[in-house]
């Protein structure tokens, strides 16, 4: 009996090892190898903040900002993110090349070598880092528009920028926006600016996301909050636990939709038609 009760949770246990397994690989070593250029800003005093750079052309008409979910800390090197590239903003990167735009990875600043926590997401520093970003890229790409791209507690960094300075870039993107607080999430991607209709803010959220702090009622409701637009999207492939629902394998990260999403979240910021869903 001993034995076939051992087996019996062997057979639970293992299917969930081995996707976590599955996703810890895919998230380190299933994405191509990126040709950029790590570039480090001195963003404050004594501070540095790191970016990776990828272009494929010198006029591109958008610098796109990728900012991770997590921790956030990518620990860029010449060779792109070593950290974070199953992260859905990061894997996309990809797709602004192919679309004739440039991107840009961010990494955490040096005195949060080792991860951003809210606190430092919603701060006056984590503005400061990233008006160093846009400034370097405006004049790298001085005809280019600017938006920063973000998901799930990344969406609280963009959150906060727009919050203290909604002119910072031409467009702002949350994806997966953290709406719920819990023992280990101290903020929300809640944006509360006078005059909303001046500012281009996109919410995008999965039908199908059950992480607990990116709820698609959350998404939603911080949208209409602001009247800005949203986008929804349904997909269930990936998750299965806690940890994975709310990584970039599963719903929560767009896993198996990601062209799709992509598209939509382009048509919204070239100002096309965005497909019903």
């Amino acid at each position: 009996m001993e034995i076939k009760g051992l087996i019996s949770a062997l057979s639970v246990v293992l299917p969930i090892i081995l996707a976590l397994a599955v996703n810890a690989y895919a998230d380190e070593n299933s994405f191509p190898p990126h040709a950029g250029e790590l570039v480090k800003l001195q963003s404050r005093p004594g501070i540095t903040q790191s970016i990776y750079i990828e272009t494929e052309t010198q006029t591109p008409k958008w610098v796109v900002l990728d900012y991770a979910g997590n921790s956030g800390d990518l620990h860029l090197s010449e060779k792109g993110p070593r950290r974070y590239k199953g992260n859905f903003a990061i894997r996309t990167a990809g797709y602004w090349l192919q679309h004739g735009d440039a991107t840009a990875m961010v990494d955490t600043p040096s005195d949060y070598a080792d991860g951003a926590d809210d606190s430092y997401r919603q701060s006056e520093d984590a503005l400061k880092d990233t008006e160093a970003i846009v400034t370097e890229v405006r004049k790298r790409f001085p005809g280019a528009k600017v938006a920063l791209f973000s998901t799930s507690r990344g969406t609280i960094s963009v959150a906060n920028f727009v919050n203290r300075e909604p002119t910072l870039a031409d467009a702002f993107i949350l994806t997966s926006p953290v709406s719920v607080m819990g023992r280990n999430v101290g903020g929300r991607a809640r944006i509360s600016i006078d005059h909303p209709e001046q500012y281009r803010v996109l919410y995008v959220s999965n039908k199908g996301d059950v992480c607990r702090a990116t709820p698609y009622y959350g998404a939603k409701e911080l949208a209409e909050h602001g009247s800005f637009a949203f986008v929804a999207e349904e997909s269930h492939e990936g998750g299965g636990d806690p940890h994975s629902d709310c990584g970039g394998h599963s719903p929560h990260g767009y896993l198996g939709i990601e062209p799709q999403v992509m598209n939509d979240i382009n048509a919204w910021l070239t100002e096309q038609p965005v497909a019903s869903r």
